[in-house]
């Protein structure tokens, strides 16, 4: 990861919400935090099946959610999911807030202005 200054300022602030705001940004999308989930693992795992992506759309409402894939052997929370998919898009997430992309939180933009080197 070429950003990992910008990034370990990020972590200690990447709640919940600051998650979904970027992956909302990234996809532009403006879904709901499971239909984000949805969509990561449909890219993640290309063959769902319609019965799995109920058992993620079932973790709506819930605090700290757990999907579970059980033919992929596949079991994370909301949270992880997400931030596992900004930890391996965080390259491209902060060239597109240096190109001037406004669609990124404030919140993330402050933290890359304060650590640029």
């Amino acid at each position: 990861m070429r950003n990992s200054k910008i990034y370990e300022a990020f972590k200690p602030k990447a709640d919940l919400l600051m998650k979904y705001q970027l992956c909302k940004a990234y996809l532009n999308d403006n879904g709901s935090i499971v239909h984000m989930v949805e969509s990561i693992l449909s890219k993640k795992f290309f063959d769902l099946t319609d019965k799995e992506k109920a058992y993620i759309r079932d973790c709506h409402g819930r605090s700290n959610a757990v999907v579970e894939i059980p033919r992929h052997d596949f079991k994370a929370n909301v949270n992880d999911i997400l931030g596992e998919f900004i930890e391996k898009n965080f390259d491209v997430m902060v060239s597109e807030v240096l190109s001037r992309k406004s669609t990124y939180p404030l919140t993330f933009r402050d933290i890359i202005e304060r650590n640029l080197d």
